[in-house]
């Protein structure tokens, strides 16, 4: 009613911002009305959200949304989504732009050394929807031959990694530098964001940090950084997952950046590792050896987060203290705890993967 009041005193609306769920008609209808009316043609529209409900994010690109925001909506993200939609970009982070590509200022060539499979294919689907193109590493080892054989614009580097950790990685690129000149953005990954991470890794040569799971936008900053010439920033992303919940869907979206077929790519690879990482899990507390337990807790804690599935990652974390802490006297009730959480997560990544 308002949109046609205003059509008809000759005033154009820019944008709507509408919520997801109201009575009578909810947003997604609200825009499939609007879209039909040629005269609303340069309107855009952003949906706001507070549930990921089946099938909105596809509803949503069908009818026209520009973008989403998940609720509790943040002042920064808010203003960062109106700037770029008005002015016909992608936003970032939290807004999710259905099925269009933000292209950076510069495309960049990308070392990523990780070895969690699927850290390895959400930070490249994220890497790549910007625009960039990306090399993969699973360990140090591989990281540091890959640096002597190829050109690379910055590397993205794990740091708790197999045969040679980041540090270690880094320690050898920055020997290579110091002999034959240069200089290549290094920044952290880490699974951490404590006080004194920043420090250490600048100590071992790193240009900067993110804190997994990755973030869209702060992943975004740091490369634009990058980009200029600009020594990237320390920066810790933000794990939006809401506690108490074995999936938290709006949260999963925001990570992919709306890429469903990312979220379903995911999905299948944390469906066919997560066996594997369970059996670390079990052959370290039926050996007794805590520091294999912290390890493969880690690895799990690391997939699950990825997926947003916070009661699980609690489950894997209280693992991983108990070998960081070497008490396993409590381990086989926390393996019990992972499992059934694993099991629900499984069942609803299944359901991701198969589109429900």
């Amino acid at each position: 009613e308002t949109l046609q009041e205003q059509t008809a005193r000759g005033h154009t609306l820019p944008l709507v911002l509408t919520d997801a769920n109201m009575p009578e008609a909810d947003g997604v209808q609200l825009a499939e009305k609007i879209r039909a009316n040629p005269a609303w043609s340069r309107t855009a529209i952003v949906l706001l959200t507070s549930a990921g409900r089946s099938g909105e994010a596809e509803r949503s690109r069908r009818a026209g949304v520009a973008a989403y925001l998940t609720k509790p909506v943040k002042q920064s993200d808010l203003f960062d989504t109106i700037v770029t939609v008005l002015s016909g970009a992608a936003p970032l982070g939290r807004a999710t732009v259905a099925g269009r590509k933000r292209k950076p200022a510069r495309r960049l060539r990308i070392l990523l050394a990780e070895d969690n499979p699927v850290n390895q294919r959400l930070t490249m689907g994220l890497l790549e929807k910007q625009g960039h193109t990306v090399l993969v590493a699973s360990n140090g080892k591989e990281a540091l031959a890959q640096f002597k054989e190829n050109s690379f614009d910055a590397i993205l580097m794990d740091v708790q990694m197999p045969e040679m950790d980041g540090f270690a990685a880094t320690a050898a690129i920055r020997a290579i530098e110091a002999e034959r000149g240069g200089h290549i953005p290094i920044v952290a990954l880490t699974a951490h964001a404590l006080k004194g991470d920043r420090e250490r890794c600048l100590a071992a040569g790193m240009d900067g940090y993110l804190s997994k799971p990755v973030q869209p936008r702060v992943l975004a900053q740091v490369l634009q950084e990058t980009a200029s010439g600009a020594n990237p920033s320390a920066l810790a992303g933000e794990n939006r997952a809401r506690k108490g919940q074995t999936l938290d869907l709006p949260s999963l979206l925001a990570r992919v950046g709306g890429d469903r077929q990312l979220l379903r790519e995911l999905a299948e690879i944390f469906l066919a590792e997560t066996p594997a990482m369970l059996d670390k899990v079990r052959a370290a507390i039926a050996a007794g050896d805590p520091e294999a337990l912290r390890k493969a807790a880690h690895a799990c804690k690391g997939a699950l987060a990825n997926l947003s599935a916070p009661r699980a990652v609690a489950a894997a974390l209280q693992l991983e203290d108990m070998g960081r802490n070497g008490d396993l006297s409590k381990a086989p009730g926390g393996l019990a705890r992972l499992d059934k959480e694993v099991q629900a997560a499984e069942k609803r990544s299944e359901e991701r993967r198969v589109g429900k």
